[in-house]
């Protein structure tokens, strides 16, 4: 029946498997990150740094929102994505490959991004 499945949406088997890849080391990173937020610091600026400007803005400068959002947000990319990975099925031509593309761009930017925030709050 997988196969089954594999041979039939071969799109769709890709996109399943890519998004449960993205997911999990979003999950994994996303906790690590949200863990070193939740560190009591007194310098919680410092830490503030090191966080991109566009998702400041977009959570407020809140150690607890910022950390609340990295604890959660792969669940809604793994959501999202798999929602969208079932409407290619029905979507045809120039759109279904611009999605096709956007969602495994935007994976790899999270992952990207994920990493960078990570690695400079490891340096802290």
């Amino acid at each position: 029946m997988i196969k089954k499945f594999i041979s039939h949406h071969p799109e769709q088997a890709f996109l399943f498997l890519f998004n449960t890849g993205v997911f999990a080391w979003l999950q994994t990173t996303g906790l690590a990150i949200a863990t070193k937020l939740g560190f009591d610091s007194i310098q919680a600026e410092s830490l503030l740094a090191y966080i991109p400007d566009w998702l400041r803005f977009l959570l407020g400068d809140s150690l607890e929102k910022l950390q609340s959002f990295f604890g959660s947000y792969a669940i809604a990319w793994l959501v999202v994505s798999m929602v969208l990975a079932i409407l290619i099925r029905f979507i045809k031509g120039l759109v279904k490959l611009i999605i096709f593309l956007a969602i495994i761009v935007i994976g790899i930017y999270l992952i990207w991004q994920n990493q960078v925030i990570l690695r400079n709050l490891m340096q802290y």
